[in-house]
């Protein structure tokens, strides 16, 4: 008997299945082979308002705005140099914190409350 034997026997439940399992392997092949989950380092943004601001890692630089609590995934794992600036666009009172995250552990945090204020950091 021939996979394609087998295969034309199963009923559309068990090829699904069957599909879904080759899915998962692909899957947790291309999380080994790029790095993990969760590795590398990390922007994270808290703030109930509007925001805008850069963010530097090694040679690249990403304009970023948003609304509300945001984390933003840096390109490179091995990150020696981290430069954030993230800037309230609004003139309310609430809190921006700004956290730096390198493999998932704060290395930096710094915040402001000020209208229209910003957070400036940078790690080595």
């Amino acid at each position: 008997m021939s996979i394609k034997d087998t295969w034309n026997e199963w009923d559309t439940t068990k090829k699904i299945l069957a599909v879904f399992a080759v899915c998962c392997i692909l899957a947790i092949i291309a999380v080994v082979a790029f790095g993990g989950i969760g590795s590398g380092a990390q922007v994270k943004v808290n703030y109930d308002g509007p925001y805008t601001g850069i963010i530097q890692d090694g040679n690249t630089i990403k304009m970023i705005s948003g609304y509300g609590n945001q984390t933003f995934d840096l390109e490179s794992d091995n990150i020696d140099r981290i430069h954030t600036q993230i800037s309230k666009t609004d003139d309310g009172f609430g809190k921006l914190e700004v956290q730096i995250l390198k493999n998932g552990e704060v290395v930096e945090e710094q915040s402001t409350s000020m209208p229209y204020g910003f957070v400036s950091m940078t790690v080595n």
